[in-house]
């Protein structure tokens, strides 16, 4: 039964200027609410047959406008609740844009400042190992495996030193000489 008064709804919520149900009838019901008024002009031309009276034939001529009307009004109604929906889906899209370029650019932001961290850490763990090594940063790769060489026989456990140390030394000449 709510499918046959959709058409009637339709114009009550219009003059209540219930455009929130207006809408949703016309996304829900479209259909009912504009053959609405074909089914009653049907019903009229079937008792019509029936009674067999001039006059009453006559009548039928009062349903031409109303369903022309109807499915103008329908037809005016959903074009402006289109044009509607379209700018709130244009709003959102910009919205959902702005905060994508936003995301974006945090994210932009923040591989900058990884990259500047890495920079800062790969250049003073540089510094830790050519100072571990005894040398500046102006050293060459013969000064690096001259140190080396003096260094890993102060280190080297055969020879008195720490284990431990002499890893790190080794580390240490391994990063820097792939450094250079």
């Amino acid at each position: 039964m709510r499918k046959f008064t959709a058409f009637f709804r339709l114009y009550y919520n219009y003059h209540k200027c219930n455009m929130g149900e207006c809408d949703r009838i016309l996304q829900e019901e479209r259909f009912e609410a504009t053959i609405a008024p074909v089914i009653g002009f049907a019903i009229h031309v079937l008792s019509a047959l029936f009674i067999l009276s001039f006059w009453y034939s006559l009548s039928i001529m009062i349903w031409l406008p109303i369903i022309i009307g109807n499915m103008v009004f329908v037809h005016k109604l959903d074009e402006q609740f289109y044009v509607e929906r379209m700018r709130k889906f244009d709003e959102d899209m910009k919205r959902m844009w702005e905060q994508f370029e936003r995301a974006h650019q945090r994210q932009q932001q923040q591989q900058q400042y990884n990259r500047q961290q890495q920079r800062h850490t790969s250049t003073s763990r540089l510094d830790t190992a050519l100072k571990f090594l005894g040398l500046t940063r102006n050293a060459t790769k013969d000064d690096v495996k001259k140190a080396y060489r003096k260094l890993a026989k102060k280190y080297h456990p055969d020879m008195g030193g720490n284990k431990n140390d002499f890893i790190k030394l080794k580390e240490h000449y391994d990063y820097v000489m792939g450094q250079l």
